[in-house]
């Protein structure tokens, strides 16, 4: 999922104007493409996350909102929504007594032309003036964008092409950062800048393939700040983004870290050992996480002689605090690192919310997963929770068997687990263990795909127990098994990633192939 985050429209709108004061901002539009009956909601950034603070709706091709901005500089995007499809957002700086002007005549609103009164947003948009032709290009995927124009043949055209080659759409939103890394490299340093360092800094986590160039440039830049510029906001997340700590798998031990509650009381997580414990890492800007208390809340309770449900807020303590006092009703621990998602979440290598944490009562990791889908909850701690053994090796007539394996990220809702991978030079069986709700079936594209730690997408050549494309349906405890075979593996493999298709919504990350001598059988 490369949108980073959905966002809460109603719930804050009508809450939020306590966070802020003061002086109204005037942003007028003029957007004769834009059909009438369209949203425009204006949201602020606190922190990592987006609150909504205004919203007007399109009428005769024209919006104004009017909005109380305090005495400093409000970083703010503006997004429509018709339908059910949000736009790409607008980002606009705001200060007291703004007065903006918007005019368009075409619906990619990211790359909209801005006229302003504040200093940092013409700044800003310089960066948008030399990515214009690929952000309107990219636009075009963006199922809001295709709704609005209808969707002319070439555009049609070029936009399903994007939507069907992942690749295409990275090398391009690639291309827009290295563009950006050097405009940084020409402009002096400002609140503008240390934004855009952050904001680059937290998509190259994004695009795998890309991130070591990425990283490198950026640790360049870095480098060449001065103290004050480092130890901002902006500079010590872009720090920990640049130099990441060492990453949490599963079957590591999960390091006791402190937290606040939100009474302000301490606690760490070895005080809870000898129970399960379920870390849910969530954004009051996310409405997936919302949607899901008070399903954790339910599990918590039937589950409460051997489960603990801690909630870890990614927001600043200020929205943390906000969002749990007035739209987010929270009946498990609620408890905040105050380090946003640069904590024990990024050590997880995450990159969404909500994403969840399984913890053995002897403080092991035994699963992550993201996303959430009601009912999926007592599913994945039944799939996880199961005794299923250490990865254990062995190799017979030229087949390597890797029963158990290893692996960083279970994006399967809990319905798929690995039993077994079997390695030849004819193929790459993977099989898989089952565990679904009862009455819904699963169903595996025949697009389905591995890729190797060096990048090399390998193809489905076969299944045994499932047809791909068609609906394989569990027995009546909601368990099964059955196989996917793939084509072979390139001998230098160390770790592999399942995906059920691309942009599909299963995904198992980083199965581990090789480097399994604590776990040897045979030699």
């Amino acid at each position: 999922m490369k949108n980073n985050w959905i966002f809460v429209t109603c719930l804050l709108i009508a809450s939020a104007q306590s966070l802020i004061a003061s002086d109204n901002v005037i942003i007028k539009g003029n957007v004769e493409s834009i059909p009438d009956s369209t949203e425009v909601i204006l949201f602020r950034q606190e922190g990592r996350s987006g609150m909504g603070i205004a919203v007007d709706t399109v009428i005769n091709g024209n919006f104004c909102i009017s909005v109380p901005v305090d005495s400093g500089l409000a970083l703010t995007k503006l997004y429509l929504s018709k339908n059910g499809k949000m736009s790409r957002g607008r980002t606009l700086y705001l200060r007291p007594d703004a007065k903006i002007e918007i005019n368009a005549t075409d619906p990619f609103v990211q790359t909209w032309s801005v006229k302003s009164n504040v200093p940092e947003q013409d700044e800003y948009d310089h960066f948008i003036s030399v990515n214009k032709d690929i952000l309107d290009l990219l636009q075009q995927d963006n199922d809001f964008t295709s709704y609005i124009i209808g969707m002319s043949e070439n555009k049609a055209k070029s936009s399903s092409e994007l939507k069907a080659n992942e690749s295409i759409r990275d090398s391009l939103s690639v291309a827009t950062m290295l563009r950006d890394i050097d405009m940084l490299q020409q402009m002096p340093v400002t609140t503008v800048w240390l934004d855009k360092l952050e904001d680059i800094s937290r998509n190259i986590r994004l695009y795998d393939a890309y991130s070591d160039t990425l990283r490198s440039r950026l640790q360049n830049i870095y480098q060449n700040l001065n103290d004050a510029d480092k130890n901002s906001r902006q500079g010590v997340i872009a720090n920990a983004i640049l130099y990441p700590p060492a990453k949490l798998k599963v079957g590591d031990i999960i390091p006791d870290d402190e937290f606040i509650d939100i009474d302000g009381n301490r606690h760490s997580l070895s005080e809870l050992r000898g129970k399960w414990i379920l870390l849910d890492f969530w954004s009051s800007g996310c409405y997936s996480s919302v949607m899901a208390f008070p399903e954790l809340k339910m599990f918590q309770d039937e589950n409460a002689d051997k489960v603990v449900v801690i909630s870890l807020s990614l927001d600043n303590e200020k929205m943390w605090r906000y969002a749990s006092d007035n739209f987010v009703r929270i009946d498990v621990n609620n408890w905040n690192e105050c380090k946003e998602d640069m904590g024990l979440y990024q050590r997880f290598d995450a990159y969404g919310t909500p994403t969840f944490v399984l913890i053995s009562p002897e403080g092991e990791i035994k699963a992550k997963w993201m996303l959430y889908a009601q009912g999926s909850l007592g599913h994945q701690f039944q799939l996880h929770s199961r005794e299923k053994g250490h990865p254990e090796y062995s190799e017979m007539d030229g087949v390597i068997n890797i029963k158990n394996p290893d692996y960083d990220y279970n994006d399967t809702l809990g319905r798929l687990d690995i039993e077994c991978i079997e390695i030849s030079e004819n193929g790459t069986k993977i099989n898989f263990f089952a565990n679904n709700m009862l009455g819904i079936p699963i169903s595996i594209s025949p697009e389905s795909y591995l890729i190797t730690d060096e990048g090399t997408r390998l193809k489905l050549s076969g299944s045994d127990g499932i047809t791909p494309g068609q609906e394989f349906t569990t027995d009546e405890n909601g368990t099964g098994h059955f196989s996917l075979i793939y084509e072979a593996l390139p001998k230098e493999t160390q770790s592999i990633t399942f995906g059920e298709a691309p942009g599909g919504w299963f995904s198992i990350k980083d199965i581990r192939v090789k480097n399994l001598d604590k776990y040897l059988v045979n030699e």
